[in-house]
């Protein structure tokens, strides 16, 4: 870990990087399976992607191969179902993040995880709770986009959950 997080002092700090970085995947392609900036990145590689530039999770560490949108589609699923595996969205999340929070403790650079179709299958970083949060949408002509965290398309009634990677908040 001697990523430029390493070296900032405050949370404060090292939640401003994260959105930072978050922000700069603004405008990359939706990509199935992919976590390239400016060339493609789905909603599960986007916080991977953004955490392991600032040194929260190991560069070499992979995710298992999964089809997001065979997750998002197949409302029959409670879990994300791969040939020979059986792993979910928020398997991954509790491994990256040190803990679940509640909405009142919500910071910029948690993870908010949306219950879609029977799964907790999308993720996004929040920017300012509840106005903004960057996340990968499919279809969309740059799908890492911002948009109000509580109001905007499925946002308003999805179950959401919580994740950050510090123990308390500033």
């Amino acid at each position: 870990m001697d990523n430029e997080i390493v070296s900032l002092e405050t949370e404060k700090e090292q939640r401003d990087a994260i959105c930072k970085e978050a922000l700069s995947w603004r405008n990359t392609p939706y990509h199935d399976f992919a976590g390239i900036k400016g060339v493609g990145v789905d909603c599960a590689f986007l916080p991977l992607r953004i955490n392991q530039a600032l040194g929260y999770i190991p560069k070499g560490y992979k995710l298992k191969w999964y089809s997001p949108q065979k997750w998002v589609n197949n409302p029959s699923q409670t879990r994300f179902h791969v040939e020979f595996e059986d792993t979910t969205m928020l398997d991954e999340v509790r491994k990256w993040y040190r803990r679940e929070i509640t909405e009142a403790e919500v910071g910029p650079g948690d993870l908010m995880l949306c219950l879609v179709c029977h799964s907790w299958s999308h993720a996004s970083i929040v920017i300012s709770w509840p106005d903004l949060v960057v996340h990968a949408v499919a279809g969309a002509v740059g799908c890492v986009i911002s948009s109000h965290g509580k109001k905007e398309g499925f946002w308003a009634h999805t179950p959401k959950r919580f994740f950050s990677m510090f123990d308390k908040r500033e």
